[in-house]
């Protein structure tokens, strides 16, 4: 969960703990993040700065939901 004014990412678990926070390093106002698909790295947009972060994480994200 990206959190603009903190500056970085919360991951939380299924029981929605946060398990670790992921902060950018270049900027403050983190505004949107994803998964990348089959793999344990998230990508975090910083959007003071306008810069594209990735961030490899202990374990990958849920699958989603597909009809």
């Amino acid at each position: 969960m990206a959190h603009a004014s903190l500056g970085g990412a919360f991951v939380l678990n299924a029981r929605g703990e946060v398990t670790h926070f992921v902060r950018s390093p270049t900027g403050g106002t983190v505004t949107n993040l994803a998964y990348r698909p089959g793999t344990n790295q998230i990508v975090m947009t910083e959007s003071a700065t306008g810069t594209v972060l990735m961030a490899d994480l202990p374990a990958p994200g849920a699958p989603l939901y597909s009809a």
